[in-house]
């Protein structure tokens, strides 16, 4: 599970993002949307509920933004985000055994469903 408190290896939060385009692209979404549908696999669960009560937004603590896109908008997102002042950029680092965990669970969700 995905946790603001241990920043998350972005790589990893990467990994999971691929498998939720991945399943947009072959229909296969564990639901009709592709942020609910990331949600659900950073939460490692298919119950919307539990997700939203796991990493869903917090009022207080810190918080981590996922930002995913593709094509001619995802250089321009970069950007705005790379000049918003209240955003600090997560480093990348080496995955871990618990990061190939985390990633290995959030595929391990579709195949439960």
């Amino acid at each position: 599970m995905v946790s603001a408190r241990e920043r998350p290896n972005p790589a990893a939060i990467e990994m999971v993002v691929a498998q939720t385009l991945r399943a947009r692209e072959s229909g296969s979404m564990l639901a009709k949307s592709p942020d609910i549908d990331l949600l659900l696999r950073l939460a490692g669960t298919s119950q919307i509920g539990r997700a939203f009560q796991e990493v869903g937004y917090k009022r207080a603590g810190p918080k981590v933004l996922v930002a995913a896109g593709s094509g001619a908008d995802t250089g321009r997102l970069t950007r705005e985000l790379r000049e918003d002042k209240r955003l600090r950029p997560l480093e990348k680092r080496a995955l871990t055994e618990k990061d190939l965990a985390f990633v290995e669970r959030a595929a391990l969700v579709a195949a439960r469903v």
